[in-house]
């Protein structure tokens, strides 16, 4: 074995000297060299500035395909120590790439700079889900991109990804929201999952709540506080108390359609009406309660939360969007491969936890966490 080490030290030193080699030996051809440090940069939502080092034997030149990064010098002749990279504030709770080109005649490099989505603030609304505790929602379904694997929020609440969950993979450079239960990608269960045994999802022994299987727990949510632990999901009793034991549960809630969207408004336990819009709970019909986006806008400055109706995925097949909703709770049946959910869509007069065991825990469904009001 030692015999064997010493061998390979030798052959990786002789390879060394070859492309130490090459390398010279391109210089005085004339052909050019180009280096830059670093070639990935990580950015906050709030911008700001660092330095690029550029190694060159010829002219270069930098040209960004973003309009919110800017370089200084955008060009050069040889070795730069300092190149300025100047990133301005993200307005959008979207993260988004910028690629800047460092070129010499012969070849270029790429420098990726990620800017992360701003944070919003916490939702208004406080909801009772217990009789100690109370709740805020997060601003939109929760959306992965597996490709960059980033996690975060949906810019507005009435938004879902719809029939695009079917390019769920591995590498798919785009974005799904609905997920196998317990599918944060702790202990290899992968946001992308399509397996239909329900073994495979979650711990298959107990409840997610709390856990690393929880997506709030164990993931940073890029323009939700870009922290893990943060954020968390419902447990079954929680979904039911705010439907059903909180004051006044069953004035305030009720299926709807906003901005063209069907889903769930609940509104929260000091929901006053700014008498621009009138609500009508517990309605059985998506149209009872059909609001445009400007008057949605003022019931979520009042603090509801909207849920959007973004149905299901089996597999890698999407069920029809717009006619009902499932939402994960935290909560495992105690069949182990169940586990409950909220449940909403026409004709249906109430929202629904149930582990219903022709959907279980391999269906893809919605995830809306939640904060603690502390």
């Amino acid at each position: 074995m030692k015999t064997f080490n010493i061998f390979i030290f030798t052959v990786l030193c002789c390879l060394a000297v070859v492309f130490s080699a090459c390398e010279e030996k391109e210089k005085e051809e004339g052909k050019g060299v180009i280096f830059i440090e670093p070639q990935k940069k990580n950015i906050s939502a709030s911008g700001g500035t660092f330095n690029v080092k550029v190694v060159a034997n010829k002219a270069w030149t930098a040209n960004s395909d973003k309009e919110w990064l800017t370089i200084k010098p955008a060009s050069g002749e040889g070795n730069v120590p300092a190149v300025v990279i100047n990133v301005t504030a993200n307005p959008s709770t979207a993260q988004d790439t910028a690629e800047v080109r460092f070129s010499i005649a012969e070849k270029s490099l790429l420098l990726t700079v990620i800017r992360a989505g701003k944070v919003e603030p916490k939702m208004e609304g406080e909801f009772s889900v217990s009789d100690t505790q109370k709740v805020r929602f997060s601003r939109g379904n929760l959306q992965y991109n597996a490709k960059n694997n980033v996690w975060r929020f949906a810019e507005c609440q009435y938004d879902y990804i719809g029939k695009d969950n079917e390019n769920i993979s591995a590498d798919y450079d785009g974005w799904i929201d609905l997920f196998g239960w317990g599918t944060s990608g702790y202990n290899g269960k992968n946001p992308w999952m399509t397996s239909k045994e329900n073994v495979d999802y979650g711990d298959g022994l107990q409840d997610i709540a709390g856990t690393n299987y929880d997506w709030g727990v164990y993931n940073a949510i890029s323009n939700g506080g870009n922290q893990s632990g943060m954020w968390r999901t419902l447990t079954k009793e929680e979904w039911l108390y705010l439907f059903v034991s909180r004051h006044n549960a069953a004035n305030n809630y009720s299926v709807a359609t906003v901005n063209g969207i069907h889903g769930l408004i609940v509104l929260p336990d000091d929901s006053t009406h700014p008498g621009t819009w009138a609500f009508t709970a517990k309605a059985n019909n998506w149209t009872t309660n059909n609001y445009t986006e400007a008057k949605w806008i003022q019931m979520q400055d009042s603090g509801a939360v909207f849920l959007p109706a973004a149905s299901d995925r089996y597999g890698i097949k999407f069920s029809t969007s717009g006619i009902y909703g499932r939402y994960w709770s935290s909560s495992m049946y105690s069949h182990r491969e169940y586990a409950y959910f909220c449940f909403f869509g026409e004709y249906l007069e109430e929202c629904f936890l149930e582990p219903n065991h022709s959907l279980p825990r391999s269906y893809g469904f919605s995830v809306r966490l939640v904060q603690d009001v502390k």
